[in-house]
Parts: structure tokens; C-alpha cells; sequence
């Protein structure tokens, strides 16, 4: 990160809009740790558990920040203050210094059945 742990993660509220931002749904600062479960993308190996550092999100994703490189199509879990749980797909990544990569990340369908695919709901 090129700013100080303090400036990171005093901001928040709604980040600035750039002029030539093509977003559909605004950002907002969102500056947390959150447990990440990282799928590899080659079929049969495992997956890698590790925090990553939250950075914004908005209604169709997230930013974070990661020590390693991502690439996109990788899926990821994130448990957010221990409690909710997000599935996400990497969009992008970009290297920000050494062992520091920014993340571009889609919010996904969670992979759990519902119950009209055979899966229980809460309190069955």
C-alpha cells in the first residue's frame, strides 16, 4: 500500500467518482480483514486459506488487497467479521508493490443448494 495503515483505514463513506468512471453502482470505502478461502484454478489442488485486507465494495463487488498475485476466473470466499459470508470472482489484479496486489472482484452466487435443489434451509 502506498499510504500508512492509519490513512488506509481511516477512510470512509462514499469514494470519490473519477470523470470517465463507467461504474453501475457506486463505491464505498469499506477497510477490513476478512478470512479468504482461494480456489486455484487448475483442477485437484487445493485450496488456500489466508486474511486479506478489504479496500471497498459496492452492489456488484469488491477491492481488496492480497500478498499474492490472483487471476481472473479464481473464486474466493470471504467471511466478513466472522459471520458473513461472501462468494466472489477475481476480475482483475493488479501488482501495487512488492507482495502487495490489488484486487478487482465480482460478487458471485453462493455454491450452497437451496432448498428447491435438494439443499435445507435455516431452521429445517
Amino acid at each position: 500500500m502506498s499510504e500508512s495503515a492509519d490513512d488506509f483505514f481511516s477512510n470512509s463513506g462514499a469514494m470519490p467518482r473519477v470523470f470517465d468512471d463507467q461504474r453501475r453502482f457506486p463505491r464505498f470505502f469499506f477497510r477490513s480483514c476478512a478470512d479468504a478461502t482461494i480456489y486455484p484454478l487448475q483442477p485437484g489442488l487445493e485450496p488456500t486459506k489466508c486474511v486479506m485486507v478489504t479496500r471497498d465494495v459496492s452492489r456488484g463487488g469488491m477491492g481488496l488487497v492480497h500478498n499474492a498475485q490472483l487471476f481472473p476466473g479464481q473464486r474466493l470466499d470471504l467471511v466478513l467479521n466472522g459471520t458473513i459470508s461472501k462468494s466472489l470472482e477475481v476480475v482483475w489484479c493488479r501488482r501495487v508493490a512488492d507482495n502487495s496486489y490489488s484486487v478487482g472482484c465480482k460478487f458471485k452466487e453462493s455454491e450452497t443448494p437451496t432448498a428447491s435443489e435438494g439443499g435445507q434451509q435455516p431452521g429445517e
